[in-house]
């Protein structure tokens, strides 16, 4: 992929900064024109967007360098990987915008390689990386074999000459995000900032906690979420996942939008059937639009879930109320 290049220049006064802030929507004027930031497009346009605004910050899937010329000009070189990797739902290696082939990979191993490289999100010794591929191997063919497994990942990630996503150096293997762009960690980082901005009362936290959430294409690797060096991030990605539904929920509640409250509660609830607040929110949320009906169908279920893991229900009059 080629390099896109921006040229902003810098407003040297105050009256040539609300004029370019006038050009901005009212919910997205930045306090300083000369910030960048990252593009706020979390589909799959995410990584053709470059006419977004970026904060200058070296993310996964981009590398901004900026260079300071005469006139007050910033110069800013955004850098696309070539390897997009998938691992919300079913694992997927994308390079150059098409689907690695099955054959490509040669070895289920190599595949397997390369989810635990992603699942530790760090260097990894060649001997660590050996006990979990074959934990009862003998040390020097195993190390042969992981050699072989090293040479088939580098080709099918970087099948043309020049630096790439894989490195090993001084014994220790680990992904260089430079050059790859993982999605889990797109996602974990724009939640973050999602709900940050909703904790902060941003205007946009909605849009935000919407687009993080669409990026959620499903629980991390989700053929191998049993495996012990998966399940750390799994969870996280789950807890996390759990954490947005449940924020945009509170969110749209709060602004009047009563169906989109409950449709996200409801997938809150299809992650974790037994959050005892999803489903007292749920309760409210029907009492205080007039649907008793529903709301006492809804104060059963909860009932029925918390004596499922022998947790005593709160009563219908003291237990829910809007928190």
């Amino acid at each position: 992929m080629g390099s896109i290049v921006s040229v902003t220049a810098v407003l040297p006064d105050k009256q040539a900064r609300r004029a370019g802030q006038n050009q901005l929507h009212p919910a997205r004027r930045a306090p300083q024109v000369t910030e960048r930031y990252r593009a706020e497009t979390y589909s799959k346009t995410r990584r053709k967007a470059a006419s977004e605004c970026y904060k200058s910050t070296v993310r996964g899937d981009e590398l901004h360098e900026t260079m300071r010329s005469g006139g007050g000009v910033i110069a800013e070189v955004k850098r696309n990987p070539a390897v997009f990797i998938r691992t919300l739902g079913v694992f997927h290696v994308i390079r150059d915008d098409t689907p690695v082939p099955s054959f490509v990979w040669q070895s289920k191993k190599a595949r397997h390689l390369l989810k635990i490289l992603i699942a530790r999100r760090k260097a990894t010794s060649r001997e660590q990386l050996i006990e979990l591929l074959w934990p009862e191997a003998d040390l020097v063919k195993a190390g042969n074999r992981l050699s072989v497994l090293l040479w088939t990942l580098r080709n099918v990630l970087q099948p043309r000459a020049g630096e790439g996503p894989l490195v090993s150096n001084g014994g220790m293997v680990w992904l260089d995000h430079i050059h790859v762009n993982v999605d889990v960690e797109e996602f974990l980082s724009d939640t973050n900032a999602a709900l940050a901005a909703h904790r902060g009362g941003r205007p946009d936290a909605t849009e935000r906690l919407m687009a993080a959430i669409a990026a959620y294409t499903g629980d991390f690797l989700e053929d191998d979420a049993h495996q012990d060096w998966a399940i750390p991030l799994a969870r996280e990605v789950r807890a996390t996942h759990i954490a947005l539904l449940r924020a945009l929920a509170a969110r749209l509640w709060q602004i009047g939008d009563i169906d989109g409250a409950i449709r996200y509660l409801l997938r809150l609830l299809g992650q974790d059937p037994f959050d005892e607040q999803a489903h007292l929110d749920l309760v409210n949320i029907q009492r205080d639009t007039g649907h008793f009906g529903e709301a006492l169908r809804r104060y059963d279920i909860y009932v029925k879930r918390m004596k499922e893991i022998d947790v005593y229900p709160q009563s219908l009059s003291h237990g829910c109320h809007r928190q």
